[in-house]
């Protein structure tokens, strides 16, 4: 009766052990809603712990539920967004080699991303990310 009694005292609480929190934020690109794209939150080191976590950004706004979020603690935040044309061959190739299609956001977001932030247990965790095509990168 005991150990019926610890096990139904363990599923008490946030039901998360880890202690993962919901983010919410927006994205805009030169003052422009981000229409589709993709947001990264990853641990800026390994020896930090945590998790790296994402989901896609629609009409400007992405929303990571607690279940599938960050823990507390700093993140790199990586941001994409494709745009509706292929990218410039690469040495080699021709035009009518199949390509991704390519960035619209700068490398300074995404691949050489300097963003930081603070998921904060109590928090909102809702982040505002106005970006700009003219971003060194």
């Amino acid at each position: 009766m005991l150990l019926l009694g610890l096990f139904a005292t363990a599923g008490c609480g946030t039901g998360d052990p880890e202690g993962r929190l919901a983010v919410t934020g927006t994205v805009t690109l030169d003052g422009q809603p981000v229409m589709d794209g993709a947001v990264l939150f990853e641990p800026p080191s390994p020896d930090q712990g945590g998790f790296a976590v994402g989901t896609t950004i629609r009409r400007g706004s992405f929303s990571i539920a607690q279940r599938q979020g960050p823990t507390p603690g700093n993140y790199r935040v990586r941001i994409y967004a494709r745009s509706d044309s292929q990218a410039p061959p690469a040495a080699g190739q021709t035009e009518r080699t199949r390509r991704p299609m390519a960035e619209r956001v700068p490398a300074a977001y995404n691949a050489r991303s300097t963003l930081l932030v603070e998921v904060k247990r109590g928090g909102s965790n809702h982040f505002r990310f106005d970006l700009h095509a003219d971003a060194g990168g």
